[in-house]
């Protein structure tokens, strides 16, 4: 309560009703609070857990003597809970969290996958990874492949699913040949200059 205070202004309308701190995020600075009285029952909000800058005594009169008007910094936001379930959904490490390849077009040179075609494409790169490999247990789907260059080769496109979303092109080799690395691609360009890279290798 005292950090939420400090980053708060102490006349915010929430401090009219009891609060009480129930819970934190794991990996991160958020804070749960249950609220009574208040448009929602819990409130999540991201606290700075920092220290704030020790100022000296004598500076600190010296700018009260000058009147100087204080500096606000933007409060924290405040996010409204309004069940228990909403609250899960909002923790919970299995959600899948958007990237911005998720709504661009695949480029010229690729080709969309779906259905059985992708399904056994994603049983594919499951058989050709290494056992510590995030796509021999993580949830992924297989959205696209790259134009032919080689028979005896594939080079698809990966969407990793979870809280860390990533996009990988990775080459099936069907058993004929040494696995590789996935390569993390971020952006539309990123397809282009993959789909060129083939082509040149030619």
């Amino acid at each position: 309560m005292r950090q939420l205070r400090r980053q708060r202004d102490t006349r915010d309308p929430i401090f009219r009703h009891p609060i009480t701190c129930i819970g934190a995020a794991r990996n991160g600075n958020e804070a749960v609070f249950e609220i009574d009285g208040w448009g929602a029952p819990f409130f999540v909000i991201e606290l700075d857990w920092s220290e704030p800058p020790r100022r000296s005594p004598l500076r600190g009169l010296l700018q009260r003597l000058r009147r100087r008007p204080k500096r606000t910094e933007r409060a924290p936001m405040i996010r409204a809970i309004r069940s228990l379930a909403e609250l899960e959904r909002l923790f919970d490490p299995s959600r899948d969290m958007p990237h911005d390849l998720d709504d661009q077009p695949l480029p010229e040179g690729w080709t969309v996958v779906e259905g059985v075609v992708a399904a056994r494409m994603v049983g594919q790169v499951r058989r050709e990874q290494p056992a510590t490999s995030v796509l021999r247990t993580g949830r992924f789907n297989v959205i696209g492949i790259a134009e032919p260059v080689k028979p005896d080769a594939d080079h698809v496109l990966i969407r990793l699913l979870g809280p860390e979303p990533y996009y990988y092109v990775i080459r099936l080799t069907y058993g004929s040949g040494t696995p590789e690395e996935p390569w993390e691609v971020a952006t539309v360009e990123d397809l282009v200059d993959y789909v060129e890279r083939l082509r040149r290798q030619r």
